[in-house]
């Protein structure tokens, strides 16, 4: 299944990513499970509609793929989705139990973009046995702010 979403724009800022998009969506298939997530000073940095549609806002900062992976053309969106899933989890904004599917969708658009099925199988199982250390509230990475 082909994922709908908008053009991402984005550029590297001090290791991480930022998106330049204004709002950048897609609609995940995800229905149900609305949620807004504000930064420190109560600005809206991302949402996800009834419908599925995930919006995330104008200068989100995200770390790309997390563990001992290197990014390829196939991972801005699929780890941009994921950390925004993975913060409202954190949140407490989506209940801790999302996060297989979370790390399920991350799977799904690896293969869409197209990552070979050994790599994005690697990447889904390494979130599966270690993902959960990044879902607790108060892990949130001190690097997000430092754009």
């Amino acid at each position: 299944m082909r994922l709908t979403s908008g053009p991402l724009a984005y550029h590297d800022a001090k290791g991480m990513h930022l998106t330049d998009s204004d709002p950048w969506w897609i609609d995940t298939g995800i229905s149900g499970l609305a949620f807004q997530i504000d930064d420190q000073d109560g600005r809206l940095v991302a949402s996800m509609t009834n419908w599925g549609r995930l919006i995330v806002q104008r200068s989100y900062l995200w770390d790309g793929s997390s563990g001992p992976t290197i990014d390829g053309k196939a991972d801005p969106v699929p780890s941009l989705v994921h950390d925004t899933l993975y913060q409202s989890i954190r949140a407490r904004k989506l209940p801790t139990s999302f996060r297989k599917r979370a790390d399920a969708l991350y799977y799904e658009l690896l293969r869409e973009r197209g990552m070979g099925w050994w790599r994005a199988n690697a990447r889904y199982y390494g979130l599966r046995l270690f993902g959960w250390v990044a879902t607790r509230p108060g892990a949130e990475y001190s690097k997000r702010t430092a754009a």
